[in-house]
Order: C-alpha cells, then sequence, then structure tokens
C-alpha cells in the first residue's frame, strides 16, 4: 500500500456487509462522498466472501455449502448498486460459482443482476472469466483464476 496515493486509499471501502450493518455502510458511503465533495460514485468494486463457492469450501462441507447465508450476499451488493447506481461495477468471486449448487446460484444472481441492468439503464452485462498471474511486484508468484461479473 505504501505505492498508493492517500487519495486512493482513502477512497477504498473495505467493510463487512449484511443485513445488520447496511444503514453503516451507507452513512460510511455518504460520509466519503461529502468529504470528496463528489455527487456520483462512477465504480464499485466488490463481491461476497468465496468460501461458499469455492471448490475447497464446498470439499470441506457435507451440505456442500447449501443454506450457508454468505450464499446468497449478492443480494445485498445489488442494494448497494440500486442505491448509488454508479457508472459501472464489478463483481469478483471464484470460477466455483458457475458449479456451486449445480449452476443455480450462479443462474439466480444472472437474472438478478440483468434485471438490475434494466431498472438502472445499463448497456452492458458480462461475465469473463480470467486467469491473472500475480508478479514479482506484488511479492506473489501464484496464478489466480477470477470470476467477473461487469455492467456499464
Amino acid at each position: 500500500y505504501a505505492m498508493a496515493p492517500d487519495i486512493v486509499l482513502k477512497s477504498v471501502i473495505h467493510q463487512t456487509m449484511s443485513e445488520n450493518n447496511m444503514s453503516a455502510l451507507f452513512e460510511l458511503i455518504d460520509e466519503l462522498k461529502k468529504e470528496q465533495e463528489v455527487d456520483h460514485v462512477d465504480l464499485i468494486v466488490g463481491g461476497p466472501p468465496c468460501q461458499a463457492y469455492s471448490l475447497v469450501g464446498r470439499a470441506v462441507k457435507s451440505d456442500n455449502m447449501v443454506g450457508d447465508p454468505r450464499n446468497y450476499l449478492y443480494k445485498l451488493y445489488i442494494e448497494v448498486l440500486k442505491k448509488y447506481t454508479p457508472t459501472m461495477f464489478v463483481f469478483e468471486n471464484v470460477p466455483g460459482l458457475l458449479t456451486a449448487n449445480g449452476g443455480q446460484y450462479f443462474e439466480d444472481m444472472k437474472k438478478a443482476f440483468k434485471e438490475l441492468c434494466g431498472v438502472l439503464g445499463y448497456g452492458m452485462f458480462a461475465f469473463v472469466l480470467i486467469v491473472a498471474v500475480c508478479s514479482a511486484i506484488f511479492g506473489m508468484g501464484i496464478i489466480a483464476t477470477n470470476l467477473l461479473l461487469m455492467m456499464f
């Protein structure tokens, strides 16, 4: 983080989302907008914890993570999008999302996000599977595969 300018670091919100703290999260976002004299949010990037969707997470649980409340946190993410109508958003998670619960969670998410496209007037909805190699610059020599859902 030493290389990132303070204004960038101060514009990032790393906050747990739950039904119990959404109003506190909205207050935090509104405070940040006011401090930075911003009327509109251009970009929201986020995603729920991956444990409920990941192949490893599902393998260690006998119930295959069915019924885990983290499977439905995307609905809270949608509430944030409805409130702030960003120009673009990126929803990130693991490729296991495609197959979790026989693919039903992903189908439900796609349906909900596509409906949101219509409500908020987004012209594009896409999902992308990427493989990224983290370079030595960041001190990691790993290969990560991620699933991205984007609307703009």
